[in-house]
């Protein structure tokens, strides 16, 4: 039986003792993924590395948003063509 002040020592049990091995994660632009220069731009909660990586976002997010009013107009027509 164990005591409760058995302190023994197990090899790599001694979280003080082994380096942090895990990657650091490092931040990247929201549309490039590239790393970061000396300045971040930010918008909208998402960072950029350029005011290019910003404008194509903001050009893909619209493009995407107007993609899914093309498909709920469709289906509103389909849905009324129906009834």
């Amino acid at each position: 039986m164990i005591e409760s002040m058995d302190v023994r020592h197990v090899p790599g049990a001694d979280a003080f003792s082994e380096p942090n091995t895990a990657p650091a994660r490092r931040a990247r632009c929201a549309h490039c993924h590239g790393p970061f220069g000396m300045i971040r731009r930010r918008r909208s909660g998402r960072q950029f590395c350029s005011v290019a990586c910003m404008d194509g976002y903001d050009d893909a997010l619209r493009e995407t948003v107007r993609a899914k009013a093309r498909w709920y107009d469709l289906i509103d027509r389909l849905r009324a063509r129906n009834t």
